[in-house]
């Protein structure tokens, strides 16, 4: 699963490159959002923003994606 999704994100990385996209510059929030919005199975989506909550909450990690704008 692991590798399937490491797969999936390198398409999507070349997928951008391709179409022009700066992948330095890449607005995850919106991302996430547009992800979300086509996943139907409720524990999957619960799963997800358990992650995204878990990782805002650290006080003590910096956001990387401050350091990008």
């Amino acid at each position: 699963m692991i590798e399937f999704g490491r797969f999936t994100v390198y398409q999507s990385l070349k997928e951008m490159i391709l179409e022009g996209d700066n992948i330095t510059c890449v607005n995850f929030d919106e991302m996430v959002e547009n992800t979300t919005r086509n996943i139907c199975d409720s524990e999957l989506l619960h799963t997800i923003n358990e992650v995204i909550i878990e990782n805002t909450d650290d006080s003590e990690t910096k956001d990387w994606r401050e350091e990008l704008k």
